[in-house]
């Protein structure tokens, strides 16, 4: 069976950025650990599970519906550090350069189209890797979908399946957006049930089935929990609108776009050196390649700070 990749863009090039000094620059002082840190791990997940097609989802800097639905949404975040954006549009000019397909949706999170497009991937009898840092895609864990996501700097991680969520939340991944309702999300800056921890969480649900079917049955609970879920009703339900997974945005899945394609040799190469990312562009012919004979070119020293990685 083919595998597609879908990379939760924003989320792994925040981990990036956070994971390699701010001081790997270039000469001329631009700030490059993000997109290093990007690439490197890109090039990894790419060894890694050996994909037929790849896809990178970003966020827009604009409003989203759940903003429209809840005001408070995320709106206790830090503000994106400058030298992070920055760093956003030359990442997305690499994978331009790599034949790597972008997508971004004004209205919706990178989380929904990648909801979409492991939706219609399953549709097309393809196994489905989604790479992200981020535990809400965890909802979206099937029989043909998994999730990897680092765990310790950019270079190990963990693959959820089925089992995997099973194992560590006590409930199916069709489950966690009720979980998370219940839980609350301090990132995503809405409570859950006050009283109620993940223990208790995971044994509702699974009674239950469902955060709809546990308030239809709240006459069969402690004192205790009818109270505690009663005065956070209107506050859960909205919870789970916000935690739930958009998976049917009008957007196509195009797998010959997606292919992870031969290269241009020369225009790869000058984009790789002018970063100078020559580690990462020895491992960039391994994988593809090249539809043009590599040129003879002086290879340019790599930044002092770079050798050190």
């Amino acid at each position: 069976m083919e595998k597609l990749l879908l990379i939760d863009s924003n989320a792994i090039l925040y981990r990036a950025f956070y994971a390699l000094p701010e001081t790997l620059t270039l000469k001329d002082k631009t700030s490059i650990n993000a997109i290093y840190g990007f690439t490197q791990m890109l090039l990894s997940f790419i060894e890694l599970f050996n994909p037929a097609y790849i896809i990178c989802a970003f966020d827009l800097p604009l409003p989203t519906f759940r903003d429209k639905l809840y005001e408070n949404y995320r709106v206790q975040r830090k503000l994106t550090p400058d030298n992070l954006i920055s760093q956003i549009k030359p990442t997305k000019e690499l994978l331009h350069t790599l034949r790597i397909p972008i997508y971004e949706q004004a209205g919706y999170e990178a989380d929904d189209i990648i909801g979409t497009l492991a939706n219609l991937a399953q549709s097309r009898n393809l196994e489905t890797v989604i790479i992200t840092g981020d535990r809400d895609l965890l909802q979206l864990v099937s029989q043909k979908t998994k999730v990897y996501m680092p765990v310790k700097g950019i270079a190990q991680g963990k693959l959820f399946g089925e089992t995997e969520v099973e194992e560590k939340y006590k409930i199916h991944p069709q489950q966690m957006v009720d979980y998370k309702a219940l839980m609350g999300d301090p990132s995503d800056n809405y409570p859950g049930v006050k009283g109620i921890g993940p223990k208790s969480a995971s044994e509702l649900i699974t009674k239950y089935s469902s955060l709809e079917e546990v308030y239809n049955h709240l006459q069969e609970l402690s004192g205790r929990q009818q109270k505690l879920l009663s005065d956070s009703k209107k506050d859960v339900l909205m919870a789970k609108k916000l935690a739930q997974i958009v998976i049917d945005i009008d957007i196509d899945l195009d797998l010959n776009t997606a292919k992870l394609s031969r290269l241009d040799t020369v225009e790869t190469k000058e984009h790789f050196d002018k970063l100078a990312f020559r580690s990462h562009w020895a491992r960039v012919k391994k994988l593809y390649q090249p539809t043009k004979p590599e040129p003879e070119i002086v290879e340019k020293e790599d930044n002092q700070q770079l050798e050190m990685l």
